[in-house]
C-alpha cells in the first residue's frame, strides 16, 4: 500500500522532469517555442504552466503553482486558485451584464407593445 503510494507521487515527479529534460542546459532562445517567442521570465512561466498543467491533468493531477527565477530577487509565480477565480468574477460579471441587457430588453419590448397597443385604440 505504501509504495503504491509512493509510485503515484513518482509518477507526476517524473513526467514534469521529463517535460523540463530538453530545457536543462541550453539556451532557452534556441528551444522552441522560445525561438520563435520572447523568452523572457514571464513568457517561460506562463509557457509551462499551460503545458505542465494539461500533461499533469491528463495524469489525474492538479497544478495549483508554478514558480520560476532568474535570480534570488526576481521570480515570477503564477497561483492557478487565483486564475480560476479570477475567471469565475468574470464570468460572473458576464452573467451579470446578460442578466441586466436582458431586463432592459424586456423593459423596451414591453414599453412598444404598450404603445402600439395605446396607438391602436385611438
Amino acid at each position: 500500500m505504501e509504495q503504491e503510494k509512493l509510485i503515484s507521487v513518482i509518477v507526476p515527479v517524473y513526467n514534469v522532469e521529463a517535460f523540463l529534460e530538453p530545457y536543462q542546459n541550453q539556451f532557452l532562445n534556441e528551444v522552441a517555442p522560445f525561438d520563435q517567442i520572447n523568452p523572457t521570465l514571464e513568457n517561460a512561466c506562463e509557457n509551462f504552466k499551460d503545458r505542465l498543467k494539461e500533461r499533469l491533468n491528463e495524469l489525474g493531477w492538479v497544478l495549483l503553482k508554478i514558480e520560476m527565477s532568474e535570480t534570488p530577487t526576481r521570480t515570477y509565480v503564477v497561483n492557478l486558485l487565483d486564475e480560476q477565480q479570477q475567471n469565475v468574477k468574470e464570468q460572473s460579471l458576464d452573467t451579470e451584464a446578460d442578466l441586466m441587457l436582458e431586463k432592459i430588453m424586456k423593459r423596451g419590448k414591453r414599453e412598444d407593445e404598450e404603445t402600439q397597443h395605446i396607438s391602436s385604440k385611438e
